[in-house]
């Protein structure tokens, strides 16, 4: 009996696994959060959906990673329709929390930071600065730190730019001045580039990142990965992968 019992409560974790269907997490073409599947090299958030589907390999469900790099506009999107589920590094705002699920812990911290040319001259300076003497600021579009920039300097922001490597080689070629970002991915893009660039040493602000979900997700899956990334939280782990990423 107790056998049969066994085998009857497997045999149900199985079938909801299967009628859940496919999980999918979602990638951002922004670097070294993600890096492509095929690079050979994990980013921040590539490490943390191992982790996740590692530790929930027992529950049976079914995670697949989309095999695009996606700006984020379009990963906003495919979560509203249910086309992808998850997604690791959003930064929160009013609107956003009305269409997604955010999860109750942050998984890191980033700080909103300029890029300039090396032979940038300025070195201390407040988001004032840009508003008195009409410089114009590069943003990545879609992202919280453009609508931030835009909130603090207007039309001097723009935030029409979906690849950063277009940026910087404007910023580089010195026709745009600043372009700003997070220190997570600007400090990676300088360190990698031929570019002669630097990250500028003011902080504008530090702001929390999320894992989001799509409403469609199954509320189980992502009460399962909200307890995963607790533990993660508690035991350091988190902080670990940052650590490794600055």
């Amino acid at each position: 009996m107790l056998r049969l019992l066994v085998v009857l409560i497997l045999f149900k974790i199985s079938m909801t696994a299967m009628a859940l269907g496919p999980i999918v997490f979602l990638h951002q073409n922004s670097a070294p959060k993600f890096f492509p599947l095929d690079s050979g090299k994990k980013g921040l958030c590539n490490h943390i959906y191992e982790k996740i589907a590692f530790r929930l390999s027992h529950k049976n469900l079914n995670f697949q990673n989309h095999h695009a790099m996606l700006p984020i506009k379009r990963i906003l999107s495919m979560l509203e329709t249910g086309e992808g589920h998850i997604f690791c590094g959003a930064g929160k705002n009013p609107e956003r929390e009305k269409l997604y699920i955010y999860s109750p812990t942050a998984i890191y911290e980033v700080s909103n930071v300029v890029v300039g040319h090396k032979d940038e001259m300025l070195t201390k300076f407040e988001m004032d600065y840009f508003l008195k003497n009409k410089v114009a600021v590069g943003a990545y579009f879609g992202t919280t730190s453009a609508k931030y920039l835009r909130s603090q300097i207007g039309d001097l922001a723009k935030d029409h730019f979906t690849n950063i490597e277009d940026a910087l080689f404007l910023v580089n070629a010195k026709r745009l001045r600043f372009f700003y970002y997070h220190d997570l991915g600007l400090n990676h893009y300088v360190h990698d580039t031929k570019y002669s660039l630097q990250v500028m040493s003011p902080r504008f602000r530090t702001v929390p990142q999320w894992m989001i979900y799509s409403k469609k997700t199954p509320p189980a899956v992502i009460k399962a990965i909200d307890e995963v990334l607790h533990e993660m939280k508690d035991s350091g782990e988190l902080q670990k992968l940052r650590n490794d990423f600055y």
